[in-house]
């Protein structure tokens, strides 16, 4: 048993090297669809073994969104597009991004204005 502990951890540590954890989260919210659009970079040779795994979306403090997901959208990113009414200037959105494998990343944004109808263009977030 003593001579497997030394292997355990070094298999360990292998494999949590190649893991990745995201190192960015993006958002763009458009006022005039009140849709939420979340990017995270998250390199992965394998989109259906190691990929973000789950998405959290508050605002204000209150959980609005928990999505889980199977896969990731791509190599490159994961990425989830909500449909969110009732968005106002102020408001803070936090975003929580996991990894299947490794760690996670947690983002706050303000929401610095809202379009009004019949205006064309992205919320600044």
């Amino acid at each position: 048993m003593l001579m497997k502990t030394p292997f355990m951890i070094f298999a360990l540590l292998f494999s949590l090297s190649f893991s990745t954890i995201p190192d960015d989260i993006d958002i763009q919210f458009d006022s005039m669809e009140n849709v939420l659009i979340i990017s995270i970079p998250h390199y992965t040779d394998d989109p259906s073994k190691h990929f973000i795994n789950t998405i959290s979306v508050f605002v204000n403090g209150d959980t609005l969104i928990k999505q889980r997901f199977l896969k990731q959208y791509s190599h490159e990113m994961q990425q989830g597009i909500y449909r969110i009414a009732g968005l106002k200037a102020g408001d803070e959105i936090t975003v929580d991004a996991h990894c299947n494998k490794w760690g996670g990343l947690t983002m706050k944004f303000k929401v610095v204005r809202i379009n009004k109808p019949g205006c064309k263009g992205k919320t600044a977030v």
